[in-house]
C-alpha cells in the first residue's frame, strides 16, 4: 500500500511530458504458493483446501514456501508436529523452506517493469535485467549514451535540454528527471 501511494505521489508531483518514472523490482525470490488454498485462507497461514490439509507425512503445511532459507529443516530435524495459524502468524515464526540456508537467496524469474513518460515505450514486454540500466542511461543521455558521444541525444529522445543549462552542473546531465523506485524485499 505504501509503495503504491509513493508511486501515486510521484505521478502527482511530476509531469509525464518531461519525467520518466520507472517502477520495477531488482529481483525475485525462490518462493512459491501452492496447495490449492481455499479463498480467504490466510496467506501466511497453514494451507486449508478441499482435498487434504495434511502432507504425506501427516502434518499441516503452509500455503507459502521458500525454496531455501532459515526455515528449512536441519539434518535429522524434520518437523513432526502440526502448525497452526496462531503459530504461523506469530512474530517469531520463520516461514518454512525446502532447504536450510542462513538466509534466503534471490530467484531468477522475470520481474514486472512499468514506466510512464518520455521513452516509456522502451520498457515494454519481458526484458533481461541488464537491459533496464542501459535503457535508463540511453533515455537520460548519460553514461555510454551521453552528449559527448551522441550530440543530439536530447533531441532524439523527445526533450531538448538547452546546452547552457548543462554547464551549471556537469554531474546532473539529465534529459529527464528520473524517479526510479526499487522494491527491496
Amino acid at each position: 500500500v505504501v509503495f503504491d501511494e509513493a508511486i501515486g505521489e510521484a505521478l502527482h508531483l511530476t509531469s509525464s511530458d518531461d519525467t520518466l518514472i520507472v517502477v520495477t523490482a531488482d529481483h525475485s525470490h525462490v518462493f512459491t504458493m501452492g496447495g490449492y488454498s481455499l479463498r480467504g485462507n490466510p496467506i501466511l497461514g497453514i494451507n486449508l483446501n478441499s482435498y487434504s490439509n495434511l502432507s504425506q507425512t501427516n502434518v499441516t503445511y503452509t500455503s507459502l514456501l521458500y525454496g531455501n532459507g532459515p526455515g528449512g529443516p536441519l539434518p535429522g530435524n524434520v518437523r513432526k508436529t502440526n502448525l497452526t495459524n496462531i503459530i504461523t502468524e506469530g512474530r517469531s515464526y520463520i516461514q518454512e523452506s525446502a532447504v536450510h540456508l542462513d538466509s534466503e537467496s534471490h530467484g531468477g524469474e522475470d520481474v514486472a517493469i512499468y514506466a510512464s513518460g518520455p521513452m516509456s515505450y522502451l520498457f515494454d514486454g519481458t526484458v533481461e535485467q541488464s537491459y533496464i540500466a542501459h535503457v535508463m542511461a540511453y533515455s537520460a543521455c548519460i553514461g555510454p549514451y551521453n552528449r559527448t558521444k551522441y550530440p543530439k541525444c536530447a533531441q532524439k529522445r523527445g526533450v531538448l535540454i538547452p546546452s547552457s543549462s548543462l554547464r551549471i552542473n556537469p554531474h546532473l546531465i539529465y534529459a529527464y528527471v528520473f524517479i526510479f523506485l526499487i522494491i527491496l524485499v
